[in-house]
């Protein structure tokens, strides 16, 4: 295959890409909608809905839109124009988001609570630090906005009340943090984040 036509293929990815982050940012208001406007304590408490196949749908793209991702710039990482150390990462992120899909945290939680660090976590790290130089104030911004609201959700929730925030749930917090990751993959795929 010419260079040629694998950058024309990742350009059709990149639009594919983002369409796919889109979905992601609606991921919590469509399980909502699929639970008949039911807004529950956090998005994995989906699983335990009526129509819970919506949940592991929904959460399976977003899985597969990481691990395809990582796939596709671990197969062209010889091109100049990709990043030199490839997206491994992106891997190990799908992977985590089927642990949280996979083991439900009411009989899984140590282990479900474990894929979802490792999920927003290493989401927040790979946004902050695996971009370059010119964007990383930006990266570590929206790394930051990511990790905050699930800490200050943490903090209201097992140590104290921070002022003002009492309207922070844990569904809330994740569809911040959910939403901070898709536009990061949004902005990447059109060359604003490199």
């Amino acid at each position: 295959m010419e260079i040629k036509e694998i950058t024309k293929n990742l350009t059709a990815f990149a639009k594919l890409e983002r369409v796919l982050a889109g979905i992601c940012i609606m991921i919590p208001l469509l399980l909502v909608w699929a639970d008949h406007w039911n807004f529950r304590e956090s998005i994995s408490n989906y699983v335990y809905m009526p129509k819970s196949y919506i949940y592991g749908l929904l959460l399976a793209v977003a899985a597969m839109l990481f691990i395809v991702n990582g796939v596709i710039y671990l197969k062209t990482e010889h091109l100049k124009q990709n990043k030199q150390h490839g997206k491994w990462y992106n891997i190990i992120l799908g992977v985590a988001l089927f642990g949280i899909v996979l083991f439900p945290h009411q009989e899984y939680t140590l282990i479900h609570y474990f894929f979802a660090a490792i999920f927003f976590g290493g989401s927040a790290f790979v946004i902050a630090f695996f971009n370059d130089e010119q964007h990383r104030k930006i990266s570590i911004f929206i790394a930051g906005l990511s990790i905050l609201s699930l800490l200050v959700y943490i903090a209201n929730s097992y140590f104290f009340t921070i002022p003002g925030t009492g309207w922070l749930t844990l569904f809330l917090a994740e569809w911040i943090s959910l939403a901070v990751i898709s536009v990061h993959y949004i902005l990447e795929s059109t060359g604003e984040l490199t």
